[in-house]
């Protein structure tokens, strides 16, 4: 059927659409996959956050105001509390969990190393480094290095004496920590630990069977 004189004439086509018009050829993707990329995220601090991400290598880290992602490689790491650091823009890079710690400021774009003179490494929070050793009896002790301490650590006042069994970091943030232990009596504790000065401010015993704070 033609519609209209001379040249405006259309002719309508099956093939082509309403008057002749030809419609465009719709393209469809194949996606090989129906869910998001999976992404861990392990610490977060106030200008940026550390994370892993399925199809790529190592740790990367992730600027909140730029989007812009460094990648760090591979870091050694445990799955315990705050081992590659909490609560801040600084990851712990542990080049020996009895010797050496580097504290990598991510927003200032520096490194700290932090020699480790007494026990194993166990965490950071900012830039405070803990690692847990044993006294000349066998007992348990917390060690601190990092912002504020000696260049060979120092020995958290008032920590609880006569603990045999290794004691766990559960939390905390860059000016403090909350560490759970055993008692003599294998009465559960959480200890409260001040950060900048070194120092046990709090001790509570817990429920049978809570091993972290409320």
């Amino acid at each position: 059927m033609t519609v209209g004189p001379g040249p405006l004439a259309v002719t309508a086509d099956a093939d082509n659409g309403v008057w002749g018009i030809a419609l465009a050829t719709e393209k469809v993707f194949q996606a090989d996959r129906y869910i998001p990329r999976g992404d861990r995220i392990h610490t977060v601090g106030p200008s940026g956050y550390l994370h892993v991400q399925e199809g790529r290598s190592g740790y990367l880290w992730t600027s909140y105001d730029t989007g812009t992602t460094t990648e760090l490689g591979q870091l050694a790491r445990l799955e315990t509390g705050a081992y590659l650091g909490s609560s801040s823009d600084i990851v712990a890079d542990v080049v020996s969990p009895t010797q050496k710690v580097v504290l990598r400021d991510l927003s200032a774009g520096t490194a700290t190393d932090i020699a480790l003179t007494h026990g194993t490494y166990w965490a950071t929070f900012g830039t405070h480094v803990l690692t847990q050793a044993r006294d000349a009896d066998g007992n348990r002790v917390l060690w601190l290095y990092g912002d504020g301490a000696p260049a060979d650590g120092t020995l958290v006042d008032g920590w609880p004496t006569e603990i045999t069994t290794n004691f766990t970091v559960l939390g905390g943030d860059s000016g403090t920590a909350v560490i759970g232990y055993a008692s003599a009596n294998g009465e559960r504790h959480l200890a409260l630990v001040d950060l900048a000065t070194a120092r046990v401010t709090g001790d509570v015993a817990t429920e049978r069977g809570r091993s972290g704070p409320a």
